[in-house]
């Protein structure tokens, strides 16, 4: 039934260890576990084993014990300034360890009568009412177990819903503690018949007619358990505690912890029940409450130490947050402690790889150590204990408590050349797989043999590695999308471990899938750990990559700062990319202008390097960034200088500058020449560079701004660019095809939502400029031009200040237009005004001028819309 509860003779050790800390002026288990880490050193201890975790130091300090580390003790001794009682310490370690105690559990048994109007039970309502549910949803006798990690609240849960029961019967409530000890060997549980008769003996006085509650708090025996059950009266209803799950032994429910909101409930409760006078700052408690890992165990402790220090700031509890660990590592060390060697093993790995991994992939990392079978069984306990749970997509998760004690105790019990053979059979296991899938998921991207040679070898047919990804190209796509992020943390323990192949391998083949998935976020994790932690032939290459990454998320001074480190320290052809980067950067995100420049350069010096790859890619952007700084023919002179020469320029920069060759041809006016040039660029496919209908989105706008479609067509324009999945873009399409359909209603509710939200923070600063501009016609010509001026205005501001001028003359014709729906006197001088630009296109201006005079020949463009 219940473990044991036993005087142990390392008590004493305990007590003695917390009496010198006390007279050491109690220095915290952080402060004592870094003297120990520096009296190691001293004595030259190995790098993995001079620091000891923290919660192993602090499990030294209570009592309970079953195992203490002579070394460990010592040194204790030694940290907190008691030489002389080194040696006594170790002969008391020495005779603890040679002898057992022998007792058996005592439970305590309590009659309670239920509240008539209880305390709250913070955060467990939609809890209550499952576990209500359970209990009564089966004919026969009502049996429940509570299980639940330790420190999760199952005793105050389990109590409180036999009150509930109780109150609702008119029943009396029993309380059985079993008194949970550590399990010591010799040690000698409650016999259930025992407890039978006890429990009779403390109910006999009640009532015949009243029914009972019996609450059984912290049983561990399934068998012992199932024949208490059954030796109760089929009208009594038995609740049950257990940090395990107890299979078959009657209904379970997994209590799970507290949300962060009720965390920070029941914390400011606690607090003001003890009086505290702190001041509590919301984001504080909220940091506290997240610390706790919705664990009222866990806030108790905390609120206790809050009580305890009147003279603290919640501040300074955040910063100390030990107390966490003491209030559950003891709760949490008497379920490690009774783990064999196999689960232990298993825990380690989980707590010290960040995720997500499946029993698959524990499997593949400890094959030299334990079969699959073992993985299998030793997941099974970890389960039943409540230390592991399994997600319905095979995901193994840990509470970041169990994680934090499970990792700390990893350091103390486990090698670090272990640890460091696991991470590299996972990763060379993991860089394998997914090449492998790489090529059998046919994805276009740009070629890149720098990065080819950099890919792991392709598995083996029939090897584990190539059975284990599907054969099939969609059955790939979808398997590389459930590994990708377990790629990226397994490089960054790879790189902990100080294996710098495995880092270059995985990230040459996840920095490819995850930027033809465009998740900049992950690729630049991946990146930047190969730039600093990768096999040092590829850092260079690393270094580039990572910076384009870094511009594409904002951060610019850092894409900056590693461009120089290119610049100084790569081959020619780095350097000619680097400059060509830095051109993309100021283009993109500072100033339209200086980035050309710096894109005339890179261009010059790739043509005498020869290296047309590079050069084909520099001249793909100057041309988009031309037409923009409203010189588009400077972009067709580019174009004919690069690519003249080549009948048909195809893949990812052939793709780039067609699109950019028709942007020029649309913004010239020279319609058919646009058309040619877009339906070459359909032609082509993606080439990897845009989901397939980006060709198709920018040719149906030209039909739109001809005002050569139907109403289906229109449409067709819009959902085009809706299936991009390019979220604020969509938007610009959806709400320019519902302008021009004459659906203001709908345009202008979609108009004014999209501005009120913040732009994504990767977006180039003139695109946000013409998404601003093409929402301001919108709710111009629905009937709101004051408002719509005012974004134009700041739009126009921007655009000109980024060198963007196209955009900004365009920003300038909606101005006048916004005047001329206002009935300004002014409006005709503000549209000659554009006529005046150089950076006004053909294209602009022909919509300008028919818009100043309606009886002139139609311009291509008949409704306003911002390139």
């Amino acid at each position: 039934m219940g473990e044991p509860s036993r005087s142990a003779p390392f008590d004493a050790i305990a007590a003695e260890l917390r009496g010198m800390r006390l007279a050491a002026g109690d220095p915290s288990f952080g402060e004592i576990t870094a003297r120990i880490a520096r009296l190691r050193g001293e004595r030259g201890s190995s790098a993995w084993g001079a620091r000891p975790g923290r919660v192993t130091v602090y499990d030294a300090f209570r009592d309970g014990r079953r195992r203490v580390d002579p070394e460990l003790v010592a040194d204790i001794t030694l940290a907190l300034g008691f030489p002389e009682r080194e040696q006594d310490l170790r002969s008391m370690c020495v005779a603890a360890a040679g002898g057992r105690a022998r007792s058996t559990a005592r439970p305590d048994i309590t009659l309670l009568e239920p509240a008539e109007v209880p305390e709250p039970l913070i955060g467990r309502a939609a809890d209550l009412d499952h576990a209500r549910d359970l209990l009564t949803r089966t004919a026969g006798p009502r049996r429940l177990l509570i299980t639940g990690m330790p420190g999760v609240g199952k005793s105050a849960f389990a109590l409180r819903l036999a009150e509930e029961t109780a109150r609702e019967a008119g029943a009396q409530v029993v309380r059985v503690s079993l008194r949970t000890a550590s399990g010591d060997e010799g040690t000698e549980a409650t016999d259930p018949a025992v407890l039978l008769r006890q429990l009779r003996d403390h109910v006999a006085d009640m009532p015949r007619d009243r029914g009972l509650v019996v609450v059984l708090d912290d049983a561990t025996d399934r068998a012992g358990l199932a024949r208490f059950a059954m030796g109760l009266k089929p009208t009594t209803t038995l609740i049950a505690t257990s940090r395990r799950r107890l299979a078959d032994a009657m209904t379970t429910m997994d209590l799970p912890p507290l949300t962060t909101q009720a965390a920070c409930e029941l914390l400011a409760r606690q607090i003001d029940a003890a009086g505290s006078p702190v001041q509590r700052d919301p984001g504080i408690v909220e940091a506290i409450a997240a610390h706790c890992g919705g664990l009222p165990l866990a806030v108790a402790v905390v609120a206790g130490q809050i009580a305890a220090r009147p003279g603290w700031l919640l501040s300074d509890h955040l910063r100390r947050l030990e107390a966490i660990d003491g209030g559950l590592a003891p709760a949490l060390e008497e379920v490690l402690d009774s783990l064999e060697h196999a689960p232990e093993h298993v825990l380690s790995l989980l707590a010290i790889h960040p995720g997500p991994l499946t029993a698959g992939e524990v499997a593949v990392s400890l094959r030299r150590d334990l079969t699959p079978e073992q993985v299998d069984a030793a997941l099974g306990v970890l389960r039943l204990e409540n230390l592991v749970h399994q997600e319905d997509s095979g995901t193994l998760v840990l509470h970041d408590v169990v994680r934090a004690v499970a990792a700390d105790r990893a350091v103390d019990r486990f090698p670090a050349s272990q640890r460091t053979r696991e991470a590299q059979a996972l990763a060379s296991s993991l860089a394998q797989r997914l090449i492998t899938a790489i090529g059998r998921a046919e994805l276009t991207s740009p070629p890149d043999p720098v990065l080819e040679a950099l890919f792991p070898p392709t598995a083996p047919e029939g090897s584990w590695e190539a059975q284990a990804v599907p054969p099939d190209p969609q059955g790939c796509r979808t398997w590389l999308a459930e590994h990708i992020a377990l790629a990226v943390t397994t490089a960054q323990v790879a790189a902990d471990e100080g294996l710098e192949q495995e880092v270059t391998a995985l990230a040459a083949s996840g920095m490819r899938y995850l930027l033809w998935r465009r998740e900049p976020v992950d690729a630049y994790r991946i990146a930047r750990t190969a730039m600093h932690h990768g096999a040092p032939q590829s850092r260079m290459y690393f270094t580039l990559e990572t910076s384009g990454i870094a511009a594409a998320l904002n951060l610019l001074d850092e894409a900056d700062a590693m461009l120089a480190t290119v610049a100084a320290e790569g081959d020619l052809a780095m350097r000619i990319e680097a400059t060509a980067q830095r051109a993309l950067n100021e283009m993109w995100k500072r100033h339209l202008p200086t980035g050309i420049e710096f894109a005339r350069t890179a261009l010059a010096e790739a043509q005498t390097a020869g290296l047309t790859v590079i050069r084909q890619s520099i001249a793909s952007h100057l041309m988009r960034a031309l037409v923009l700084s409203g010189d588009p023919r400077a972009a067709l002179a580019v174009h004919e200088e690069v690519f003249g020469s080549i009948d048909a320029p195809g893949g990812y920069h052939g793709v780039v500058s067609t699109i950019a060759l028709a942007e020029a041809h649309v913004e010239l006016a020279e319609t058919e020449l646009a058309l040619a040039a877009l339906d070459a660029a359909q032609a082509m496919g993606d080439g990897g560079a845009f989901p397939a209908e980006s060709a198709a989105t920018l040719r149906h706008r030209l039909r739109a701004l001809q005002g050569q479609d139907s109403s289906r067509e229109l449409e067709a324009f819009g959902q085009g660019a809706a299936n991009e999945s390019l979220g604020v873009m969509a938007q610009v399409a959806q709400a320019t095809t519902d302008r021009i359909a004459a659906r203001s209603g709908a345009a202008v509710d979609l108009a004014r939502r999209a501005l009120a939200a913040d732009p994504p923070e990767n977006m180039n600063p003139f695109r946000v400029s013409a998404n601003a501009l093409a929402f301001a016609l919108v709710l111009a010509e629905g009937g709101d031009p004051a408002g719509a001026r005012a974004v134009a205005q700041q739009a126009t501001r921007d655009a000109r200040e980024h060198g963007v001028h196209l955009v900004a003359a365009y920003g300038d014709a909606v101005l006048g237009l916004c005047a001329a729906l206002e009935g300004d006197p002014c409006a005709h001088e503000l549209l000659r005004a554009v006529l005046d630009e150089d950076a006004a296109s053909p294209l602009l201006r022909g919509w300008v001028a028919h818009h100043l005079d309606p009886t002139s020949p139609p311009a291509v463009m008949r409704a306003l819309v911002v390139p």
